[in-house]
Formats: C-alpha cells, sequence, structure tokens
C-alpha cells in the first residue's frame, strides 16, 4: 500500500512541476484571450475559448496549491456566463488582479521560469 502512495506522490510531484513550468504561458495565454474577448465587437455572446482557458485553470490552480489563482478565475468564470457591461468590467478588474497575482516570476528567455523560483513557490524540486 505505501508502495502505491509513494508512486502516486512522485507522478503529482512531476504534475505540479509541469503545472509550475506552465502557469506563466497559461497566464499570458488568459490575459491575451480576455483583452481579445473584452474589445471584439459586437460583445460575444459565449465565453468560448476563454472560458474553457479560465475554467481549467481554476481547477489545477485549486489541485497544486494556488487558491488564489484559483478563486480568481472562478470568478472570471461567472463573470463571462453573466456577460453583461457590469461583468465585462468585472472580468477586467479581475484580469489585472490576476497578472499581479502570478506567483512565479518573469520566464527566461527560453520561455522557462527559473528553477529555483519554481522550488520557492511550489515546492517542486529542479531536474
Amino acid at each position: 500500500m505505501s508502495n502505491n502512495l509513494s508512486g502516486f506522490q512522485g507522478r503529482y510531484v512531476v504534475l505540479q512541476q509541469q503545472f509550475c513550468t506552465d502557469l506563466p504561458v497559461r497566464l499570458g495565454q488568459i490575459l491575451n484571450t480576455g483583452h481579445n474577448w473584452l474589445t471584439a465587437s459586437p460583445p460575444p455572446a459565449s465565453g468560448g475559448e476563454f472560458l474553457i482557458l479560465v475554467h481549467n485553470l481554476a481547477g489545477s490552480a485549486g489541485s497544486f496549491g494556488f487558491p488564489e489563482i484559483s478563486s480568481l478565475c472562478q470568478q472570471i468564470e461567472n463573470a463571462i456566463r453573466e456577460n453583461s457591461p457590469a461583468s465585462r468590467q468585472s472580468i477586467r478588474n479581475l484580469l489585472h488582479r490576476l497578472q499581479e497575482s502570478n506567483p512565479l516570476p518573469a520566464t527566461a528567455s527560453d520561455g522557462s521560469a527559473p528553477s529555483a523560483a519554481k522550488e520557492q513557490v511550489c515546492g517542486c524540486d529542479s531536474e
């Protein structure tokens, strides 16, 4: 039984490391897609890709120890579904907060987060 638990923990750590590596890119995708959604004319009737990206990050951020990001994404998701002028302003504010909440430092020139930062923020081991 403990062997199965050890195997699960090892796989979880690998997934957590991948999440930490991908987080800056995922946040960038959400910010870009959100900007495009907010500035579209006429306003889109549904959230489309923006809604999917936010929904997916809300779930995975919660699973990997980023409750603030998860909560912000859930709020954005709810506002997208409401899709009113007031909710669109709320989305702008929430996207700004999401951008500010990124716990990882800016990515390196190759798009990866520095390994020391991943270890500090995520508890991830370097490769």
